[in-house]
């Protein structure tokens, strides 16, 4: 079966399980908290889950308020995999939940992406 990664991305255990296990392999330093949204907030309605609404062309909808998005830091690609919140005057922004990803990590998740829904099926 073939799914696509943003279908395969979409299952939440999936990222978890991967968050846990790159957590296991090497700690990083920890990352500044980002402002709470406060409760009562919604994410910007949308049917497409391709794109974000905001003409990022980089950014994919995963879920509610959950983003793939494809950017460069500082000269190196990064695949970021995060929660957004909104802020008072309704724009987005990235959240702490997350991880960003080398393109030589997300080749090692897609070659794992089997593995991992064998493990899913088995829990």
């Amino acid at each position: 079966m073939c799914l696509s990664v943003i279908e395969l991305l979409s299952c939440d255990k999936l990222l978890k399980v991967f968050v846990l296990k790159a957590k296991r392999k090497k700690p990083s330093a920890p990352e500044k908290p980002a402002k709470k949204a406060k409760s009562g907030e919604s994410s910007k309605p949308g049917g497409s889950s391709k794109g974000s609404g905001n003409g990022d062309d980089n950014m994919f909808q995963i879920g509610k308020m959950r983003y793939v998005s494809v950017r460069d830091f500082k000269g190196k690609v990064l695949i970021d995999i995060r929660e957004y919140w909104m802020n008072q005057d309704g724009e987005m922004k990235p959240g702490k939940k997350g991880i960003s990803l080398n393109p030589e990590q997300w080749n090692q998740l897609k070659d794992q992406i089997s593995e991992i829904d064998d493990a899913i099926k088995r829990i």
